[in-house]
């Protein structure tokens, strides 16, 4: 039907949340990361609407800058076409924050913040651009999704090292866990739009057959 083909489903998205369910089930700490500040701050809105609404079920903070102190302060690149992001450049869960305190609440140990270590504050997931790809030191997480591959492989083996570093001498915990969600999906994902995209136009051929007896 024509209702049906208005549907709007965004399989990658689902795929993230099926994988970041498999992640939180292991008590694992989760960073998700995109080159795109426009796909961050998507991907963000998506996923704390789906865990925290109506109930605030799951911690998260969104970086795509250093602080909410100025409009351009979200240096990020956006997608072609679409005009950069105005809404604040960080967040903890829905409050405007700094990268630094986002950041702390999420790898406490890490970060050294030791007065979050054991507090109930604290965040399991960041989504964020590779503004914490440099720099940032998070190894209480183990997991690292990567929504889109950047163009420069350096830019990859950075956000690995976020959460791929020396760890103390007997600790044996040093597992890590990568996912990329391939170029292949995206396509298909487009195919499955083009398809709906099809149905719908059908249902608008059908519904104005009359104009052609005119």
């Amino acid at each position: 039907s024509l209702n049906e083909a208005y549907s709007k489903v965004d399989e990658k998205v689902d795929e993230v949340i099926e994988c970041i369910d498999e992640e939180r089930a292991k008590g694992h700490k989760i960073i998700l990361v995109s080159q795109f500040a426009d796909t961050v701050e998507y991907y963000y809105d998506k996923l704390y609407t789906h865990y925290n609404k109506p109930q605030f079920k799951y911690p998260m903070g969104m970086i795509t800058g250093s602080s909410n102190t100025d409009d351009s302060d979200s240096t990020e690149p956006t997608l072609p076409g679409l005009k950069k992001p105005k809404k604040p450049a960080v967040l903890l869960n829905q409050k405007p924050s700094t990268k630094k305190d986002v950041l702390n609440h999420f790898s406490p140990r890490s970060k050294k913040a030791i007065e979050l270590i054991d507090d109930n504050s604290q965040i399991d997931l960041v989504v964020a651009t590779d503004t914490i790809s440099t720099g940032q030191n998070l190894q209480d997480a183990v997991t690292l999704m990567n929504i889109d591959l950047p163009y420069n492989p350096m830019t990859l083996e950075q956000r690995i090292g976020r959460i791929d570093r020396p760890l103390p001498k007997g600790d044996n915990n040093d597992q890590i866990y990568i996912y990329t969600f391939p170029i292949y999906q995206s396509i298909n994902s487009q195919l499955k739009m083009m398809k709906r995209l099809g149905n719908k136009m059908e249902g608008v051929l059908n519904d104005t057959e009359f104009d052609n007896v005119v």
